[in-house]
């Protein structure tokens, strides 16, 4: 005799991980893990996102410049854990990690993708399910803005230093 099969799992998984959030001038922040499942045979939510990071400028007291730094994208949220299989029946499969965010427009790193959850314990009699695959990191975007570079770069904003004995 088998026992009840469990809730299926595309049908009605645990809710997701809340995303990280994109702001200007900051890092982006990381996504919330998603929900375990609660109910036998329930998949476990997926992580949120990760938020996309920003740029900043940052001045160069040597050359006077200013230059474009672009933040890091936050990392995906790990995923939720399958529910426990009813008995006979496999547990719920691991929600699948959020991506990250992207890095910023100048030479940010992407955040890391989520991890994926960890399948749930099967029922008496059968395996557990097998836990969702992590998110892909997001892509960082090529910096455009070489340190220290003496040519005039129409997307960065130039500030002149002033000599000390021009100033008096």
């Amino acid at each position: 005799m088998t026992g009840a099969d469990g809730v299926n799992p595309a049908s009605n998984p645990a809710p997701d991980g809340a995303d990280g959030t994109s702001r200007l001038l900051e890092a982006g922040t990381n996504g919330q893990r998603g929900s375990d499942g609660t109910v036998p045979g329930q998949t476990g939510g997926g992580g949120g996102d990760g938020g996309d990071g920003s740029i900043k400028l940052v001045p160069d007291k040597e050359t006077g410049r200013t230059y474009q730094v672009g933040l890091a994208g936050g990392a995906g949220g790990a995923a939720g854990t399958g529910g426990v299989g009813a008995p006979g029946s496999a547990g719920g499969v691991g929600g699948a990690g959020g991506p990250g965010g992207s890095g910023g427009s100048v030479s940010g790193d992407g955040g890391a993708g989520g991890n994926g959850g960890r399948g749930g314990d099967g029922g008496d009699g059968a395996g557990g399910g097998m836990g969702g695959a992590g998110g892909t990191g997001g892509d960082g975007a090529l910096a455009s803005t070489p340190a220290r570079s003496d040519r005039n770069i129409a997307s960065v904003k130039v500030v002149r230093a002033v000599p000390a004995e021009m100033a008096a």
